[in-house]
C-alpha cells in the first residue's frame, strides 16, 4: 500500500457523519493522533483497525498511547463525482427551514457537500459548538471534492482509479446527484413532531429530524460528536483540511505527475497525523507551488 492510502483512510475516518453519534474503538497514537474504528485484529506486536468500507490501518504496539474499545462502530459515505460542490462560504439565496422531514435531510446533504452554509445551517437544529462542527465538517468535505475534481480534470479518470488504487483504501466523496435521488426514495416514519429516516448513508444508520416552529431541522444527535469531543474532532479535521487545500495547487503544474501528488500527499499526511518522516527524495517541494 502506498503512502497515501494510509493517509487517506485517515481523511475519510474524520470525515463528516462518520464519527458523529456512532460509537467506535479509538487508538490513541504517542504521537497524538486519534484514529476511530473498529479493531479487528490485535496481538503482542500490533493492532489493526477497519475503517468502514474504505479498509484497514496497522500500528505497532510500540506507536500506540493507548486503546479505547466499544462494541459499535461506524462507516464511511460512498464517493461522489466532478461538479458537485463549490468554495466553501459561497454566497447564495437566503435558504429557508424545510417544509418537510425529507425537504430537510435533502436540503442538509446540498448544504454539506456543495458548501452552502445557509443552506445547511437552515435544515439542522444545531447548537453553536455544533455549528463549528458543522461548518468544519462542510469544509473537509468540499476540500476533498474539489482536491478530487482538480486531480481529474488534470489527469484524467484512469488517473484519480489509480490514485485511488482499488486494492488499498479509497478517498470517498458522496455522489450528490445519485445520494439526493436515494433520499427521495428511502421511507420516513414520521410521528408527530419527530420523523426519522433509516439508511440514508449506509444500511442500518438512522436520521433524525425534528419539527420546528416554521418546518423540520435535522436533530445535530443524529451526525455530531458530543459536545465535550467537538473541539477534538474540529482539531483533527483542519490539518486534513489545510493539506487538502495545499496540495489542490500543485495538481497539473509542469512536471508535476499525479503519482507524484500521490507520493508527496501521503507523506505529509503520515506525518502530521502519525509524526512519522517518510524518508527518500521529494518528488516535489509543495512550498514552491
Amino acid at each position: 500500500m502506498r503512502p497515501i492510502h494510509l493517509a487517506i483512510s485517515l481523511v475519510v475516518a474524520l470525515s463528516i457523519l462518520a464519527a458523529g453519534r456512532i460509537a467506535a474503538d479509538t487508538i490513541h497514537l504517542k504521537s497524538g493522533g486519534k484514529i476511530e474504528g473498529k479493531i479487528i485484529e490485535q496481538d503482542d506486536q500490533k493492532v489493526v483497525i477497519s475503517i468502514g468500507q474504505l479498509g484497514t490501518m496497522t500500528f505497532r504496539l510500540s506507536e500506540i498511547k493507548k486503546i479505547e474499545k466499544d462494541d459499535r462502530t461506524g462507516e464511511i459515505p460512498p464517493r461522489k463525482k466532478p461538479g458537485d460542490a463549490r468554495e466553501s462560504g459561497t454566497d447564495s439565496k437566503a435558504a429557508t427551514t424545510p417544509a418537510t422531514p425529507r425537504d430537510a435531510v435533502i436540503q442538509f446533504t446540498q448544504g454539506m457537500f456543495q458548501g452552502d452554509e445557509k443552506k445547511l445551517f437552515a435544515a439542522v437544529e444545531a447548537t453553536p459548538e455544533q455549528k463549528k462542527y458543522c461548518r468544519v465538517s462542510m469544509e473537509l468535505a468540499t476540500a476533498a471534492v474539489r482536491f478530487r475534481d482538480a486531480f481529474i480534470e488534470a489527469y484524467g479518470s484512469g488517473a484519480w482509479e489509480e490514485f485511488q488504487d482499488p486494492s488499498g483504501a479509497r478517498l470517498n466523496v458522496v455522489d450528490l446527484e445519485e445520494k439526493i435521488a436515494h433520499l427521495r426514495k428511502i421511507p420516513i416514519d414520521e410521528r408527530g413532531d419527530k420523523a426519522t429516516l433509516e439508511g440514508a448513508w449506509k444500511p442500518g444508520d438512522k436520521i433524525e429530524i425534528t419539527r420546528v416552529k416554521c418546518g423540520w431541522r435535522v436533530a445535530s444527535s443524529s451526525f455530531c460528536p458530543a459536545e465535550e469531543k467537538i473541539q477534538s474532532a474540529i482539531d483533527m479535521h483542519m490539518p486534513v483540511v489545510k493539506m487538502l487545500r495545499k496540495y489542490k495547487k500543485a495538481i497539473g503544474r509542469p512536471g508535476i505527475k499525479p503519482e507524484d501528488i500521490d507520493f508527496e500527499l501521503g507523506r505529509e499526511f503520515i506525518r502530521v497525523l502519525k509524526g512519522k518522516e517518510i524518508l527518500g527524495p521529494r518528488r516535489f517541494d509543495i512550498d514552491k507551488h
